[in-house]
């Protein structure tokens, strides 16, 4: 928080890249006063996530299309990708060479904003932290900021939300793109972008105990032809690990 508060206090353009869960979790009459509020806390743009999963969608179709990998693992989830490099490092070809969609946005605002810009994540999942940090990512992600941490900004400038004037999102993107912090959203992502029919069987597992299992069924060579979204939170982003209530 302080970081991104010395961020806007020392004149930086700062860019808020906010996760699609934004519209259930933050209390609004209209999503327009979220970027309203935003702005008015100093940043320069707020932006919505969902146009990161648009470009990952698109990454994940060319994947179904060619058609080359026995089992593709989405890797939107940080602990999910955690949980196989660390406990089950074989299936380790199985995980999609595509970043996060909160990594995509971030290398797409960088070109946009320019690369002096400072991108700050805002959303529900503690393991975004850990990250935005890793030396992969950290150039295209400088904070992450938690809803719970942002509620708390928010009373301390005693701002409501609900009571902040409307400003309407620049960028339309498809409303499937939006769903992506439910279970099976990036699945649907993908799917509303691929155009052709593929051989893989589609479905999606969430709650690191389900998560778990699938791994070890898949360890035993059960699992083959598969397109796989696991996300480690039960009910997907929209329940994460900082969502609060």
């Amino acid at each position: 928080m302080e970081l991104v508060k010395n961020y806007i206090a020392n004149g930086e353009k700062v860019i808020a890249s906010i996760a699609p869960s934004y519209k259930e979790l933050l209390k609004c009459k209209r999503i327009d006063q979220v970027k309203g509020t935003l702005r008015q806390l100093g940043f320069f743009d707020v932006r919505e996530i969902a146009e990161g999963v648009n470009m990952v969608a698109g990454e994940y179709a060319r994947l179904l299309r060619k058609g080359e990998m026995e089992n593709i693992i989405t890797t939107c989830c940080p602990s999910v990708n955690h949980l196989i490099e660390i406990y089950y490092p074989q299936l380790m070809p199985y995980l999609a060479r595509v970043v996060s969609p909160m990594v995509a946005h971030g290398m797409m605002l960088k070109r946009e904003y320019g690369y002096d810009a400072k991108v700050v994540f805002i959303g529900p999942c503690i393991a975004k932290k850990e990250e935005s940090q890793n030396p992969r990512y950290s150039q295209h992600i400088d904070a992450v900021i938690l809803f719970d941490e942002l509620r708390n900004w928010l009373r301390n400038e005693n701002l409501e939300i609900s009571k902040c004037d409307n400003e309407s999102f620049d960028c339309v993107v498809p409303k499937c793109n939006r769903s992506s912090p439910l279970t099976s959203g990036v699945v649907n992502s993908a799917l509303a972008t691929v155009g052709c029919v593929d051989g893989y069987r589609r479905f999606y597992v969430h709650g690191i105990q389900n998560c778990m299992d699938l791994c070890e069924r898949m360890t035993r060579g059960e699992i083959k032809g598969c397109f796989i979204e696991m996300d480690h939170c039960s009910g997907g982003c929209i329940k994460g690990s900082a969502v609060g209530d």
